[in-house]
């Protein structure tokens, strides 16, 4: 699993011109099935399931857990608003604005 880790955490790093998810058999990148395909894969494996939405989710929701504003998580993930990205970040209960002002 360490070089699975290492992948995930080397994602999107790279150059502009680069594909994070390149294909191994043409020029261009893996198509949204073929990574879906790859990440049931890799779960099978892991003995649980994974979806690329899964991983869009929780990237969303570390991000935010470790500092990140949502207006940059915004640009990250795409979105036109940021109401759409508040719905990608799970809530933590034990969380609250309140807690941060002083």
């Amino acid at each position: 699993m360490p070089a699975t880790l290492g992948l995930f955490q080397g994602l999107g790093r790279g150059s502009d011109e680069e594909f994070v998810f390149p294909s191994p058999r043409r020029a261009g990148h893996l198509t949204r099935q073929a990574i879906g395909d790859v990440c049931h894969k890799w779960g099978r494996r892991a003995g649980f399931h994974v979806h690329p939405h899964q991983l869009r989710h929780s990237h969303a929701t570390h991000a935010v857990q470790r500092g990140i504003d949502v207006f940059t998580l915004q640009a990250t993930l795409g979105h036109s608003t940021s109401a759409t990205t508040g719905h990608y970040v799970a809530s933590n209960p034990r969380d609250s604005s309140s807690l941060r002002l002083g």
